[in-house]
């Protein structure tokens, strides 16, 4: 797969976009996914990161734990374990 296989998601044709279907979230679900999922959402990455652009970052974290961003993208080097 050369390059293309380490690039995590590609652009849907249909939108050109991610996170195209945020709109469809309140801030309140959000909120609470945030709250009850972190560990997961920083595992796989879909966060922000203070010092590196994702553009796969559906939940914005103003602020970071050391904690979570040990964790961040932590699949990758799970995978890279067992390779």
């Amino acid at each position: 797969m050369g390059a293309s296989s380490s690039q995590t998601y590609k652009l849907k044709a249909t939108t050109g976009k991610f996170n195209t279907h945020r709109s469809k979230y309140t801030d309140a679900q959000v909120e609470l996914i945030k709250q009850k999922n972190a560990d997961i959402l920083y595992y796989f990455g879909y966060t922000n990161h203070p010092s590196e652009e994702n553009s796969c970052a559906f939940f914005d974290f103003k602020e970071h734990t050391k904690e979570h961003l040990d964790k961040y993208y932590g699949f990758r080097r799970d995978n890279d374990k067992f390779v």
